[in-house]
């Protein structure tokens, strides 16, 4: 009895320690977007902007921008608290079924099958 109490315990425990980890990874790697307002999408934006070797010219780069912060679905910092909690949940949703994403780099695949 004590046995399956103790292991109980330790399973709560276990879960909401990672539940607990999973919410400050989330807010820590978005500490540039929220305090700093250093935006991902506009780093990123820039940095092909400025790619010689990129074959098609955006418009400008505001349309880049836009592009990338839908294709990367990542919010801007003036979106209101429901766009964020709604990121959280489909990052917490997207960690559980092991959906990392597809590389950024080639080869672009899902990264779970580059990781096995």
């Amino acid at each position: 009895m004590a046995l399956a109490r103790y292991a109980a315990r330790r399973i709560v425990t276990g879960t909401i320690t990672t539940f607990i980890i999973i919410v400050v990874n989330f807010f820590l790697f978005r500490i540039p977007i929220i305090i700093f307002g250093v935006d991902p999408a506009v780093l990123y934006g820039i940095s092909k902007l400025s790619d010689p070797r990129q074959a098609e010219r955006p418009r400008d780069l505001i349309e880049l921008i836009n592009y990338y912060r839908e294709k990367l679905n990542i919010p801007a910092r003036d979106d209101p608290p429901q766009v964020w909690l709604h990121h959280l949940i489909n990052y917490i949703k997207r960690l559980l079924t092991f959906d990392f994403g597809i590389s950024y780099f080639p080869p672009r695949r899902p990264v779970l099958a580059l990781l096995l």
